[in-house]
């Protein structure tokens, strides 16, 4: 059917011929009800051939701050690398490193508040005191909650009291613990282990890091089929 409806959350849709014939240096097409939305999104929708409606591209907004860049580039590539191949969904993380050269960057980073399918919060101290967080994240973040179920997904990416910072507290964090990867001291072992306890030490085996990617990447999954498969 050349008229054929398409979407990649059952509310926004395009045409499929319009998405097939749209320019290359198009970045956006306009769904039929006057919603701008990301054309390669809906190309790549099309080319895996996914009939249903279900979301079959996940794209997770990472905030992070940015004293916390290189623990997020650790614990993107390895995500990336133990959520492909997962049936149904694909998975794409984005974040402020995926804004082209010369893009305008607030315009970028509302876009993909507006358009991800979930959010990845990096907690430290450095994230619950970003003002640029605080003011124009996670109040997007609750109210797409609120309003639509948008999932959120804490991970504690260096040692902070998360308890005291208000909405963010309420929430399920990612729980390992330090017994679960080798780390023993009476003192620790039943406590969350920080991401940055296992990234910046040099002496831990990969194999405690992929066994961490993995149970993350798990929990990720897991969360997703929970919202998009019920």
């Amino acid at each position: 059917n050349v008229d054929e409806l398409w979407s990649l959350n059952g509310e926004a849709f395009v045409r499929k011929t319009h998405v097939e014939n749209a320019p290359k240096q198009n970045r956006q097409i306009q769904t039929i009800n006057g919603v701008w939305v990301n054309v390669e999104d809906f190309k790549s929708f099309i080319q895996k051939n996914h009939k249903d409606r279900f979301m079959s591209e996940i794209n997770i907004f990472v905030s992070y701050a940015s004293p916390d860049r290189e623990l997020r580039e650790l614990l993107v590539e390895g995500l990336t690398r133990h959520l492909t191949q997962r049936a149904d969904f694909t998975y794409k993380f984005w974040t402020d490193k995926d804004i082209i050269l010369g893009d305008e960057w607030q315009a970028a980073i509302d876009h993909s508040l507006q358009t991800t399918q979930a959010a990845l919060l990096l907690v430290s101290a450095s994230f619950a005191a970003s003002r640029f967080i605080n003011a124009k994240e996670l109040p997007v973040f609750f109210q797409r909650k609120k309003q639509e179920g948008y999932r959120i997904m804490p991970v504690l990416v260096r040692d902070f009291s998360f308890t005291h910072f208000e909405e963010v507290s309420t929430l399920q964090f990612f729980k390992p613990y330090h017994g679960d990867y080798g780390f023993n001291k009476p003192a620790e072992k039943t406590k969350i282990m920080p991401f940055d306890k296992i990234a910046e030490d040099t002496d831990i085996a990969d194999g405690i890091r992929e066994r961490y990617y993995k149970n993350l990447a798990d929990e990720i999954d897991k969360m997703v089929r929970a919202k998009f498969k019920s």
